[in-house]
């Protein structure tokens, strides 16, 4: 087992009436990182940008979750609240599947399997045409798929992204791309209705 400690997980919102945000969360050391005692009701705090920045997407606010309970906060026109969580996948002795809501006190270890969910929500008055969203694969771990929805795009270098599978030329011929070379996935949301919900999902190993 793994002592704990704080590290940093990237969540970017941009598109239409949105800015990049960057979240940290609770993670483990740097050799078995993964997210730790994130809870989806402990909203994310944003800071306020002018008008005529709100087109622009490299816009960068700070948006921290910590492990207190956070004092109510109101939202802003024009934003996105991001709240991240993240789940031990382990299976009961009936072999079904079961997640488990990470904590401070929970025990992770090489091999642990992380599920990670971003529930994005539309504060705007308005319906939300066309956002995207990008989530960066943690220090210490490799994606092993699971990814919801399904065929995101993925970088290997933080630059150009292409949709999954990723794939490369060695020596001429075609080949995957390992999945321990994946930086960051990206979807591509629209028609988030004022109000709503949506989530993205993946899973990866601590190595």
């Amino acid at each position: 087992m793994k002592k704990l400690s704080i590290l940093m997980l990237n969540v970017v919102v941009s598109g239409l009436l949105m800015t990049m945000t960057q979240a940290n969360a609770l993670l483990p050391t740097a050799d078995t990182t993964g997210v730790e005692a994130v809870q989806t009701a402990q909203p994310i705090m944003f800071q306020t940008l002018p008008k005529e920045m709100s087109s622009q997407p490299k816009m960068v606010e700070q948006a921290v979750i910590k492990p207190v309970q956070p004092t109510a906060q109101k939202t802003s026109a024009n934003k996105i609240s991001a709240n991240v969580a993240a789940f031990l996948v382990s299976k009961n002795s009936a072999g079904q599947e079961v997640l488990t809501p990470i904590t401070n006190s929970t025990h992770l270890g090489r091999n642990s399997i992380i599920e990670y969910t971003v529930e994005l929500t539309n504060n705007n008055a308005k319906r939300v045409g066309n956002m995207v969203v990008t989530v960066g694969i943690p220090k210490g771990t490799t994606l092993i798929g699971h990814t919801m929805p399904n065929f995101p795009q993925a970088t290997t270098d933080g630059k150009i992204y292409t949709t999954v599978p990723l794939q490369t030329v060695i020596n001429g011929q075609r080949q995957a791309v390992p999945l321990y070379q994946y930086k960051a996935l990206r979807w591509q949301l629209s028609n988030i209705a004022a109000n709503d919900s949506t989530k993205v999902t993946y899973r990866a190993k601590l190595n």
